[in-house]
């Protein structure tokens, strides 16, 4: 093994940048860059992963770096990596997914890490303070900070009995573990380190002023625990396979694998467990019972993913792997579905003929596609596909007969089609990753490019039906410094405006071939029209700059002044700048940002307006008003949206900051008046709270749970709430009064997946009270009660238990139980993840027995039952939405979802279904039989 082809040449040096397993079966290690991290096995050195750190907070200023890298004990296998922004990201070692995430745990950059082998105490340090973690606490850790070193602490290690510490930094510090043999309760470390007396005596007034300020900083108290399919900024890049297209391999020979630039231009596709499903049996156009109406959310990880045509009023975006052609006017969309992968970036026609998407390489192909569609039609033209790993640009010739598709750094080939044709006119292999690709829209035969120290013009040589590009470069000045040019735009003839990642804007002259100006601007998005020039970055800040003097200071060379630019307007957005599109006048335009946001920008008004506004992670529940006006959702962001019904326009939004949501009910029409309407939400440190939707403020919220709430609902008559948590406790608590009185434990030890609650007869099923109500667990188990709360009266209906499926291949785990009460026969309980196949079970109350089964291609992730229609909607970690007709036993498969179906809700008119992949919320018409 060659060191040069995995050693970190550009990180700091550190004991911590290398570990090896407790197993002694894998190697972990920060490189070849600092912002991967590498996983190998040891008898082999075979690579098994590279981990993408760079990008895990999207909203921060800088690309994120690994800095230290620790194992835990097996099971569960975990890996744990430190990176510069002061977050330990823990990973699952052999998938490479994150399982959860610290934020910040010191005020600066941990230097060394160490997990008990017991997997009960994570040890950090950062400069001379040590904090003990309680590793076990998911929702909600705490710590207890220990300074004794004078000098930053440089590395740690257990003792083999795991009952004392080492610590080295200016010394080597021996420490005592004083932990209980027994877990303390939840909410507080389960142990406390004690130093030797020397230690107690050498803290100066320096280590306690520490202890009090910066290093005895708490972290946040919840830790967000992400989805299996997470999250949007980590990137795995499994090892090739063996036996790949010799085509392109010989087209690769001479590009070796690089690492991400310090550019955040780059898409980065967001990390999916969820493979895809092969023999869809997809209806014949117009005989589908469902028809997609709208999709929710706009993907932020995209990069140029939006086009608008002001003259036309022609408006595009992505969403996963769907193009959503939206009237800003009416609102009405139209979707142009076929990319089976995240969609990375857009291009429109000058003549706005075609537009142009590209979307990641997939696990069942060798290239990217790239579909070229009739803007009039919507129907696909052409698909055409040459690059691997991902498109990081596309561009049209001011002529439209040519189009220029640009890969990124894991491709580096530039590739030039005609427009016409379709073919291939030819593709040239880049030695260093391009950032970003331009016509030059004063003469359409050349072509510029930026990327590592400098531009590249390419000049297109036609002779007869033959194309060659031939190459200039210009390389930066010295006086600009060493850096990456990440964007770029042409101005008036002969100007070209260059961003780069250090902030500064470069003016070229491109007929004399040199760069005049430089100020400093941002980094990230350019456009220029005229006199004005608009620039965005991943500093959320959206600047317009007056540039009309910029052609007369061309004629003073290189010593030309900066001060004849100046800012005209600036707004701050809620995420990084990822595209951009305004009006020639530059008084107005679209900005799309990493928040999942597209807005609306008036320079007149210096304002900013939403038009699009989705979820920025994973989207856990959906509820309907009962007057079907309304819907909420939450999300592992920790919010709850309010959504009129009709338009999906956002009216109400409730933050709980460092905390996600986990759960949402919606109180039933019995409950009050219309306009006293409450929505309630189960929250991941164990609490809830109610929500009056009409005064749009917090009403309640209690603390039922030590876990984490993973169900909730409303009792028929509005005035009892029930709460499940993943340790399998069922609280019932009364909003009225703010008090739990009672906790039913009979499910304790697996997560409650499910609790629902309707309203039966007196006497039905020889059971006492008006209320009927199940709660499923994870251990595939269903049990059924009757209640009556107000005499705190509850029995047990019925008990389920199935044998345990096999884990699925998509999530990697078991499939949830789920479990639902049949709408059209109230005897019947509907449940799927039970039992060792994949099935819908129809189980009879009355005769205790399963009276029907519908056999499934998968195990379910989700599932909804049609509350008019005997329709049964059913979600899979496929990426498959499938919809089951009870009556006449007809089966229809649905496509266009980007990741594992999480979410099925019918609307109580069974008019509208709503399923969620991840972030993205599709809305479905039921249409009639």
């Amino acid at each position: 093994m060659a060191a040069a082809n995995v050693v970190c040449l550009d990180a700091c040096p550190s004991p911590s940048a290398l570990a090896v397993s407790g197993d002694s079966r894998l190697l972990a290690f920060v490189g070849p860059s600092k912002y991967m991290v590498t996983v190998m096995g040891t008898a082999s050195l075979d690579e098994l992963l590279k981990i993408d750190v760079s990008a895990l907070d999207l909203a921060g200023s800088r690309l994120n770096s690994a800095m230290v890298v620790c194992f835990g004990p097996t099971p569960p296998g975990h890996l744990l990596v430190s990176t510069s922004s002061n977050m330990v990201a823990v990973l699952d070692a052999s998938s490479g997914r994150v399982v959860r995430e610290l934020c910040c745990v010191h005020p600066v950059a941990c230097s060394s890490l160490a997990l008990s082998g017991d997997g009960r105490f994570l040890l950090t340090a950062a400069d001379r303070a040590i904090k003990v973690w309680d590793y076990l606490a998911q929702a909600s850790p705490s710590c207890q900070v220990y300074i004794g070193h004078s000098e930053p602490v440089q590395a740690m290690a257990f003792t083999p009995d795991q009952q004392q510490l080492l610590s080295v930094g200016d010394a080597i510090f021996l420490w005592d573990i004083l932990a209980p043999t027994e877990r303390s309760p939840l909410g507080s470390v389960q142990g406390s380190l004690k130093a030797p007396p020397t230690c107690k005596a050498s803290l100066g007034a320096r280590q306690l002023e520490d202890v009090v300020s910066g290093a005895s900083g708490l972290p946040r108290q919840q830790v967000p625990v992400p989805s299996l399919a997470s999250p949007p900024q980590l990137g795995i890049c499994a090892r090739p396979s063996k036996g790949l297209d010799a085509t392109c391999s010989t087209r690769r020979a001479r590009v070796q694998p690089t690492t991400r630039p310090d550019s955040y231009k780059h898409f980065m596709a967001r990390y999916k467990a969820s493979p895809l499903a092969k023999g869809l049996s997809l209806s014949p156009t117009g005989d589908e019972r469902l028809h997609l109406k709208a999709v929710v959310g706009y993907n932020g990880n995209g990069r140029a993913n939006m086009v608008w045509r002001p003259d036309t009023g022609f408006f595009a975006y992505t969403c996963g792997s769907l193009v959503v052609v939206e009237d800003l006017h009416s609102g009405a969309q139209r979707h142009w579905v076929g990319h089976p992968e995240e969609i990375s970036t857009l291009a429109l026609s000058h003549y706005a003929q075609i537009l142009a998407s590209a979307s990641v390489q997939s696990s069942t192909a060798l290239h990217c596609q790239i579909r070229l569609w009739d803007v009039q039609g919507g129907s696909c033209r052409q698909l055409i596909s040459h690059h691997s790993t991902a498109v990081q640009a596309l561009a049209f010739s001011p002529d439209d007969g040519f189009l220029v598709t640009l890969g990124d750094y894991g491709d580096r080939t530039l590739a030039l089609w005609s427009t016409a044709t379709c073919e291939l006119m030819t593709s040239v292999c880049l030695p260093e990753p391009v950032h970003g690709v331009a016509f030059d829209p004063w003469d359409g035969g050349v072509l510029a490019c930026v990327g590592r120290g400098a531009v590249t013009l390419w000049l297109l040589l036609q002779l007869g039906a033959d194309v060659s590009l031939q190459i200039h470069q210009e390389p930066i000045p010295e006086e600009v410094g060493a850096c990456e040019l990440t964007s770029l735009c042409f101005g008036p003839a002969p100007l070209l405006y260059c961003g780069s990642n250090a902030g500064q804007v470069c003016v070229w002259d491109t007929r004399a071939g040199r760069c005049f100006l430089v100020w400093e601007a941002d980094d990230g998005v350019l456009l220029c029209s005229g006199t004005r020039l608009v620039s965005g970055s991943n500093t959320r800040r959206l600047r317009l700059w007056a540039v009309g003097a910029v052609p007369e200071l061309r004629c003073k060379g290189s010593g030309a002044r900066s001060h004849s630019v100046f800012m005209e307007h600036e707004l701050t957005l809620d995420g990084a700048v990822v595209s951009a599109v305004f009006h020639d006048s530059m008084d107005m335009g679209v900005v799309g940002t990493t928040a999942g946001t597209l807005w609306y920008v008036s320079w007149a008004e210096g304002t900013s307006t939403r038009l699009i506004s989705g979820h920025r992670s994973q989207v856990n529940e959906v509820v309907f008003s009962p007057s079907e006006s309304h819907c909420a959702t939450c999300s592992d962001d920790g919010s709850v949206r309010v959504w009129s019904l009709a338009s999906m326009e956002l009216l109400i939004q409730f933050q709980v900051l460092s905390q996600s949501c986990l759960c949402l009910a919606w109180s039933p029409p019995s409950c009050r008046r219309p306009e006293q309407q409450q929505v309630v939400a189960g929250y991941s440190d164990g609490t809830l709270r109610v929500f009056s939707v009409s005064r749009t403020a917090m009403e309640l919220k209690m603390h039922p749970h030590q876990a984490a709430l993973t169900a909730i609902a409303f009792s028929a008559d509005g005035q009892t709430i029930l709460s499940g948590d993943k340790d399998g406790l069922v609280a019932v608590s009364r909003p009225r009064t703010g008090m739990t009185f009672r906790v039913l434990s009979d499910h304790r030890g697996a997560g409650i997946c499910t609790i629902q609650s309707t309203r039966k007869e007196y006497g039905d099923f020889r059971a006492e009270g008006m209320d009927l109500w199940l709660a499923a667990s994870g251990d595939q188990r269903v049990s059924v009660w009757a209640s009556d709360w107000l005499r705190n009266h509850c029995e047990l209906v019925d008990w389920l238990s199935f044998p345990a499926p096999v884990v699925t291949e998509a999530s990697g785990c078991l499939p949830p139980t789920l479990a639902a009460f049949c709408p059209w026969d109230e005897a019947l309980l509907v449940c799927v993840g039970l039992g060792v196949h994949p099935e819908v079970v129809f189980y009879s109350l009355y005769q205790k027995q399963v009276v029907k089964k519908i056999p499934l291609p998968f195990f379910a992730m989700s599932v909804s039952l049609s509350p008019r229609a005997r329709l049964v909607a059913i979600g899979f970690a496929e990426r498959v939405l499938t919809l089951v007709d009870c009556v006449s036993g007809a089966v229809q498969d649905f496509a266009g979802h980007d990741d594992s179906v999480k979410l099925c809700r019918f609307a109580p008119s069974s008019r509208l279904l709503f399923t969620v992949a991840h972030n993205e919320i599709l809305v479905w018409e039921v249409m009639s039989h």
